[in-house]
C-alpha cells in the first residue's frame, strides 16, 4: 500500500496507529501487516474504506468468511501476461530503473506476500524459461536477479533489525547457488515478526549447524535444479550437527523429504506464512 494511503487512514480513521520515534519516523506493530492485508482484500471485493479500515480484525475475518468460493476471482491470465511482458521487456533492455519501479509498485499495491507469490514468482519462472530457450543471456538473468535480491534484502533486513521475535537461520546447502527463493522466504518470515540470520548460498553444513545453536528454526532453500540424493546426504549431516530442539524447515524443493530429517517442507510462501505467525 502506498505510504500516503496509510497516513490518510491513520488521520481519518485512527488506524493504523503508529509509534513515532525520536527521529520522527513511524513504526507500526507487526500485526498491522496482516490486518492491512485483510483490509486490502476486502477493498478489492467492493467494501468501502470508511467501513472496514478501523474495524476489529475479528469483524474483518467474518466479512471475508462470508465470501463464497465463486466470488474469489483468480488473476486474469491476460493481465498476468501483460504484467510479465512488461517485466521481461525491462529485463531485456537491462532497464534497472524500470525493474526497480515495477518491484516497488507491485509491493505497494498488492502487499508483500501476494506480490511475491502472484507476480514475482511467475516472473522468475518465465525468466528461467527464456534463459533455457536462449532468448535472454546469462547477463540479463544475473542483472535482474541482482535487482530482486537487493530489493528483497532491503525489506527483510529493515524488519528484522527491529524484531524481537524468534530467530531463523536461512541458508542453502553446499552446491546450491540460488538464493532468490531464500530471500523471499526470509522476507515472509520477517513480515511475520521473525529475526533473520542469513548465511546465504552454498553453505557447508557444519557452518550452518555452528551458527544455529540459538535458532528457533533452520530454513534451507532448495531450488528445482537440485538433486535429491545430494540434498538428503547434506540434510543427514546437518541434522546430526544440530541440537534436537532446532527444527529444519525446507522450502522450494519439488520432491518430498523424509519427516525424520525435516519438520516442515514448503512449496509456496503462503504455506510458510500460515505456520510462522508469532504469538
Amino acid at each position: 500500500m502506498p505510504v500516503e494511503t496509510i497516513r490518510t487512514w491513520e488521520r481519518r480513521y485512527g488506524y493504523p496507529q503508529s509509534i513515532r520515534r525520536p527521529s520522527g519516523h513511524r513504526r507500526f506493530p507487526i500485526e498491522t501487516v496482516e490486518h492491512l492485508i485483510l483490509v486490502r482484500d476486502l477493498l478489492q471485493r467492493g467494501h468501502k474504506a470508511s467501513t472496514i479500515v478501523g474495524a476489529p480484525f475479528s469483524d474483518l475475518e467474518r466479512l471475508r468468511a462470508k465470501v463464497t468460493s465463486g466470488d474469489l476471482q483468480p488473476p486474469r491470465v491476460d493481465c498476468l501476461s501483460e504484467t510479465l511482458e512488461t517485466w521481461i521487456a525491462a529485463t531485456q533492455a537491462m532497464d534497472g530503473r524500470k525493474l526497480d519501479r515495477l518491484l516497488i509498485e507491485g509491493w505497494n499495491t498488492q502487499g508483500g506476500l501476494t506480490f511475491m507469490e502472484d507476480v514475482l514468482g511467475p516472473y522468475l519462472v518465465a525468466l528461467g524459461d527464456l534463459w533455457s530457450q536462449d532468448k535472454i543471456g546469462v547477463a540479463h538473468e544475473h542483472y535482474a536477479s541482482s535487482r530482486i535480491v537487493q530489493f528483497l534484502r532491503g525489506h527483510w533486513q529493515e524488519l528484522a533489525r527491529v524484531s524481537d521475535g524468534p530467530l531463523a537461520v536461512c541458508a542453502t546447502l553446499p552446491g546450491e547457488p540460488h538464493v532468490i527463493g531464500l530471500h523471499m522466504a526470509a522476507t515472509t518470515l520477517s513480515l511475520r515478526g521473525w529475526d533473520i540470520r542469513f548465511l546465504g548460498a552454498d553453505t557447508p553444513t557444519e557452518d550452518i549447524a555452528s551458527s544455529s545453536s540459538d535458532a528457533s528454526v533452520v530454513l534451507i532453500g532448495v531450488s528445482r535444479s537440485a538433486y535429491l540424493d545430494s540434498v538428503l546426504r547434506y540434510l543427514h549431516g546437518l541434522r546430526r550437527g544440530l541440537s534436537d530442539s532446532v527444527p529444519i524447515w525446507v522450502g522450494g524443493a519439488p520432491f518430498e523429504i523424509p519427516d525424520k530429517l525435516v519438520q516442515r517442507q514448503f512449496h509456496d510462501l503462503r504455506s510458510l506464512w500460515r505456520v510462522c505467525a508469532v504469538d
